[in-house]
């Protein structure tokens, strides 16, 4: 899936995504998984900003990413 339309599906999303999209999204605004933490996966990006997903069966719950999506704007 092209990474526009896949940020477009999850900023207006209610449903879930998997940890896989939110890698992707994540790279795409220059991101990179920096630890985990239990449940808590933490990405930062170049300078040293970080992002904190809680991820439970694979999956991350919408609010998350649509927030982190529009942080990036």
């Amino acid at each position: 899936m092209d990474i526009q339309k896949l940020i477009e599906r999850l900023s207006t999303s209610h449903s879930p995504a998997s940890l896989n999209e939110c890698k992707k999204v994540a790279a795409y605004f220059g991101y990179d998984l920096d630890h985990v933490s239990g449940s808590h996966h933490v990405f930062r990006n170049w300078t040293g900003r970080k992002f904190v997903f809680p991820v439970h069966k694979n999956k991350i719950k919408g609010v998350y990413i649509r927030n982190f999506i529009k942080e990036q704007a």
